[in-house]
């Protein structure tokens, strides 16, 4: 039965934690009645299945065919092909095209990529009791929110022009419990884009000019900056970032774009490449960028960031490390050289150490040919090697009590990993063993080593399009990497997927805010999309104690048209704790709301939730600032 089954029809076999919405197409050759047995259900077309399909039993094989049937029962035929199928050929298990339609719906997805106009400033109350932490901060995320001009889309959602929320809390009495106002980032070409309303610069991710303005690209190497990956604030500045520019400096109370950070005049505009030769560095519009993730060390009272330029002649990327106190005075500044293709998206930072996990990555000839001619964007040729180690960098970090100490030769340490790829860092602990060596845990969001084959190694292909595809994008799970270091070696002592989190996908991962760079804790809190081992979007918060493995999570359910989006911590007055603060988009109302959740009893839900105006697109990276900040 199983040999003719499986020659007329086509059968996947899932067990347990792959459970999904069943494909749903016409040409099977079996009929619904041979294959239903009492309790199937035969599956309406699209969109009306979504809701109307029952959810396997987790652990329990079932079987999905071509016919719309869906049987959750274990059953001969289903076992009987297991072992046949597996017999033939043993793979790896994959999941069908369309299998994270059981968590989303697929036009509420691809809503969350629609553009949006500014708003604000609107006064409401909150729904629910708020926390007095809150009280006189300001929260605030950045991300993509016009995604075309002049008719045109943009070609990838990370080439969207960055729009700032601001929520402000106040401090004393008040009508209202919170003000909210979103603007857009405006940059230059964002200024003469709307102007001229057309698409009149290039972006990392392919869009650029077109029709008669398309052989302006030919050896334009500049990229737009978008403005549109985080924000934050640090003593008297509200910086809006973008990983290949750098940051704009806004107006705290009104969000009005004032210039471009160039730190002192330190770094200067530009494409992050280098021939070597100032002034045609200067001619090509090649300069500096800043990476979109720095770090707070709410011990040392510094603000981490680091710039980057790829030197194309000796194939390195040149990094510069600088610590800044609140009144923006630099304490100390380390430069170093990474034999790279790319340089890496996030970092880590210790007491001892800034810690670099270096994706193996790099813009071959051919597509950097493309890229200048005008035929492609950068990062649409970026090819990663799925198969390459992934390389851990250690690089010493200047003592707490070093001040003006410009390092250009520091200890820098290299390790490798088994293949994988990583995407965020939460943090990472640094320990003193008896033996005066240091051990290092590093914790990362990241795909396993099989992430990129499905796109061929093209870094973020799967978010090409009108919105990030789930048949394409890799599960994300969560990684925690040991590492001994001694005053001359590091040796990697294991690497893996957090235990107990195998089956989980996840993403943004946070912690305590004091534990951000170095400190031990107990917890950390991430988004969370399903613990099935599916790629799929946020539809909730999760709590992951780091010493028992026990998870705390609060869910929004099944394509019930809402999506989470990254966490952001705001510490107790007391003891460890945190509120976990986060965006909640939500199709059926037509709204966005910001949540509120207790970081000790997560499970429970938001304690109040502060509802928007309007619905907003999926952002990226937040934050919260207090009056000190």
């Amino acid at each position: 039965l199983a040999l003719q089954v499986s020659s007329q029809i086509e059968v996947c076999i899932y067990l347990g934690r792959f459970h999904s919405t069943p494909l749903f197409t016409s040409n099977g050759s079996l009929s619904s009645a041979m294959l239903a047995p009492p309790g199937a259900s035969v599956l309406k077309p699209w969109p009306e299945r979504y809701q109307a399909v029952p959810k396997p039993t987790p652990g329990k094989p079932h079987l999905v065919c071509n016919t719309g049937i869906h049987c959750p029962h274990i059953c001969a035929l289903s076992l009987a092909l297991a072992q046949f199928r597996s017999r033939k050929k043993a793979v790896r298990a994959t999941h069908p095209p369309g299998a994270w339609h059981s968590y989303a719906i697929k036009e509420d997805w691809y809503a969350e990529y629609d553009s949006v106009a500014e708003f604000g400033p609107f006064a409401g109350n909150a729904e629910g009791e708020l926390p007095d932490e809150l009280r006189g901060g300001t929260f605030y995320r950045n991300g993509p929110a016009n995604f075309s001009r002049g008719g045109q889309r943009y070609s990838h959602i990370i080439d969207g022009d960055g729009m700032i929320l601001q929520i402000r809390f106040p401090s004393g009495p008040s009508e209202h419990d919170f003000l909210a106002q979103a603007r857009f980032v405006r940059t230059e070409t964002f200024v003469e884009e709307e102007r001229n309303d057309r698409i009149c610069a290039r972006s990392s991710f392919g869009t650029q000019r077109q029709g008669l303005w398309a052989w302006q690209n030919i050896f334009d190497a500049k990229i737009k900056n978008c403005a549109n990956t985080h924000v934050l604030v640090w003593g008297s500045k509200l910086l809006a970032l973008f990983e290949t520019g750098l940051p704009y400096q806004l107006d705290l109370a009104t969000l009005e774009t004032l210039e471009e950070e160039t730190f002192e005049g330190s770094l200067r505009p530009g494409t992050a490449a280098s021939l070597g030769v100032d002034a045609i560095d200067t001619a090509l519009g090649f300069g500096d960028a800043v990476t979109a993730h720095p770090h707070i060390d709410s011990t040392r009272e510094r603000f981490i960031i680091w710039s980057n330029r790829a030197d194309t002649i000796k194939n390195t990327i040149k990094f510069c490390v600088t610590e800044w106190d609140r009144r923006w005075q630099k304490h100390c500044q380390t430069s170093f050289e990474m034999e790279a293709g790319t340089a890496p998206h996030d970092f880590a930072v210790t007491e001892s150490f800034y810690i670099w996990a270096e994706n193996r990555m790099s813009l071959g000839g051919p597509d950097l040919a493309r890229y200048l001619v005008g035929l492609a964007g950068p990062a649409e040729g970026v090819q990663a090697d799925p198969h390459a180690p992934v390389r851990i960098h250690l690089v010493a970090r200047p003592k707490a009590q070093d001040r003006s100490v410009y390092e250009q030769k520091p200890l820098h340490l290299v390790v490798e990993t088994s293949p994988w790829f990583s995407i965020h860092h939460s943090h990472a602990e640094e320990l003193r063993d008896e033996d005066g060596s240091i051990v290092i845990t590093l914790y990362s969001a990241g795909w396993d080593g099989d992430g990129l084959k499905g796109n061929d190694g093209r870094f973020l292909a799967a978010w090409k399009g009108y919105a990030p595809d789930f048949d394409v994008i890799p599960p994300t799970y969560y990684w925690r990497t040991r590492i001994k270091v001694t005053t001359k070696t590091a040796t990697l002592l294991d690497h893996g997927i957090f235990p107990g989190m195998e089956a989980t996908c996840m993403d943004h991962p946070h912690v305590h805010p004091a534990s951000e760079c170095g400190e031990g804790t107990d917890a950390a809190y991430m988004s969370y999309s399903n613990s099935d081992g599916l790629s799929s979007p946020s539809i909730g918060w999760m709590k992951l104690d780091l010493r028992t493995g026990e998870k705390q999570i609060w869910s929004t359910g099944h394509c019930g048209g809402q999506f989470c989006l990254e966490p952001v911590l705001v510490p107790k007055k007391e003891g460890a704790g945190v509120w976990l603060l986060g965006v909640l988009n939500d199709h059926k109302q037509d709204r966005s709301s910001l949540c509120v959740l207790d970081g000790d009893d997560l499970a429970k839900g938001p304690v109040c939730r502060l509802g928007l105006p309007t619905r907003l697109p999926h952002a990226l990276h937040g934050s919260f600032a207090t009056d000190r900040a």
